[in-house]
């Protein structure tokens, strides 16, 4: 990478969309401005047709054209890996899922946190229901699914940290990672967004609690970069019923914000409940938060485009569906966040 008038800050390298690194300390400047830059990258290729697509970041964080090629591995399978399908009137390519594969699930779950002024009423309603239809439904696509079920006192920073980091040693890049949080979300003064495990307990001093006991929006950046898998979905229905968080919950922006960046930079797709208020007495009905509610429906079939549930189609009827569930039950206005960048992929596939 080079450059004229600035210097070279960062080279990103990304396959099949997702990023492989953005660590910038293996940079090989080649003049003493730094103008020239040149990172080497061993590439684990997968079945088929892989993009590699390249890009280079100055320091005022300007980033270049993309440079991209393709490369054809064929390994006695089918020579490709991706099928163009239209998907809501617009044409997407919709990568092929491994049928050998393995599905690594983190779903983290809790109700109950060591300060009970914090507790939740429906967080593992809606983990336990979303993990069992998970593990049902993939199997229409994928052979393997190891599940990491973390919940209310094993649902602490060390216990979260630990499934994530499990996943990190034996995903690989052909295998599929899909992580589902139900839980208090926040934004801190830092103007961070946290996952709050169960043993953040210190509200009068909270940013200082999140540091050490939080999970921040990098962490779950760099797992997403570090877990080889190439095709990635975070969800996040970060509960904000307890009424000690409503001076925390107001910077929605910020969380959004924080969300987008890490799936842009990391080319990983997510789902969020974004920042509504969620009381318990509105879906007591329901028995579940509205966001998962909508999200149940949307993998028991609503969501299915020629008989498939991919992850654009989940977003797509999230977008639609959670504000007109909470019209229904006369919520609070709820309007879900999805960002997303690399290729589409099956969650799921109608028999």
């Amino acid at each position: 990478a080079s450059t004229e008038d600035d210097a070279i800050d960062e080279i990103r390298l990304f396959l099949n969309g997702k990023v492989l690194n953005l660590a910038t300390r293996n940079l090989i400047v080649e003049d003493d401005k730094s103008k020239t830059a040149t990172k080497k990258y061993s590439v684990s290729l997968l079945p088929g047709v892989n993009e590699i697509r390249a890009v280079a970041l100055n320091t005022q964080r300007t980033e270049s054209k993309p440079d991209i090629i393709n490369v054809v591995y064929n390994n006695g399978a089918a020579n490709t890996n991706v099928t163009p399908v239209v998907n809501n009137n617009k044409n997407i390519i919709i990568d092929k899922v491994d049928q050998n594969a393995t599905m690594h699930l983190v779903v983290v779950g809790i109700n109950a946190y060591k300060n009970p002024k914090m507790n939740l009423n429906y967080a593992l309603a809606d983990a336990t229901a979303f993990k069992d239809e998970v593990e049902k439904d993939a199997k229409t696509v994928i052979s393997h699914v190891q599940t990491y079920f973390v919940t209310d006192d094993a649902a602490n920073k060390d216990g979260i940290i630990n499934a994530m980091q499990q996943v990190q040693q034996n995903a690989k890049p052909q295998d599929v990672f899909v992580f589902y949080y139900a839980g208090h979300g926040v934004v801190a003064g830092n103007k961070e967004f946290y996952l709050v495990p169960n043993d953040v307990t210190e509200l009068s001093n909270v940013d200082e609690a999140l540091k050490e006991h939080g999970i921040a929006a990098k962490d779950l950046q760099q797992y997403a970069i570090n877990i080889q898998a190439q095709k990635q979905l975070f969800i996040l229905d970060a509960c904000q019923s307890a009424a000690a968080f409503a001076d925390m919950l107001s910077s929605d922006g910020n969380q959004q914000k924080n969300i987008a960046l890490v799936a842009r930079s990391t080319g990983t797709h997510w789902m969020a409940a974004s920042g509504a208020q969620q009381f318990a007495n509105e879906f007591s009905t329901l028995g579940h938060g509205a966001f998962t509610y909508v999200l149940l429906q949307a993998l028991k079939g609503e969501a299915a485009n020629n008989k498939m549930i991919t992850v654009e189609g989940l977003k797509d009827y999230m977008q639609s569906g959670v504000p007109a569930l909470m019209k229904k039950y006369n919520g609070s206005q709820q309007t879900p966040a999805s960002y997303g960048f690399g290729n589409d992929f099956p969650v799921e596939v109608i028999k």
